[in-house]
């Protein structure tokens, strides 16, 4: 009996191990594909946080709605398009230098899609209807 459970134990050690580098790999894959999407803003950082939460941090002191608009419209619904899925993230936050201030699109990937088929002005009002703004500390976000 030791030795089946010990042989059962050898197979389960690196499927054990094989799961936990599959969330890591996801993070990892994710964070690449969004400093893509997001390269002309030039970010000062990318996160992805529990809840499928995606802080893209950039260098203004205040992100203005065009900022917005175009980072969401043009940077993260882009990559849908581009066959680059995104689906563990469920909203995005577009946020200032020092995170006090920003933008949050509530719609994740799933929206991009009636973004991407919208009009430009279509589009910004798709974005607007799940947008909330913030103005915290930068714990409070």
């Amino acid at each position: 009996m030791t030795q089946i459970l010990g042989g059962t134990m050898k197979f389960f050690r690196p499927l054990a191990f094989a799961m936990t580098l599959t969330p890591i790999m996801v993070l990892a894959d994710t964070i690449s594909d969004a400093n893509e999407r997001f390269s002309q803003w030039q970010p000062n950082s990318i996160r992805l946080d529990t809840g499928g939460v995606l802080r893209v941090i950039l260098p203004q002191s205040r992100i203005t709605d065009s900022i917005y608009y175009a980072s969401i419209q043009s940077g993260f619904c882009f990559g849908p398009l581009l066959g680059q899925n995104m689906p563990e993230v469920e909203s995005v936050f577009i946020l200032n230098e020092s995170e006090t201030q920003g933008w949050l699109f509530e719609g994740g990937t799933a929206a991009c899609e009636h973004i991407n088929d919208a009009p430009a002005s279509g589009a910004r009002t798709i974005i607007a209807g799940q947008t909330s703004t913030h103005t915290n500390t930068a714990s409070g976000l």
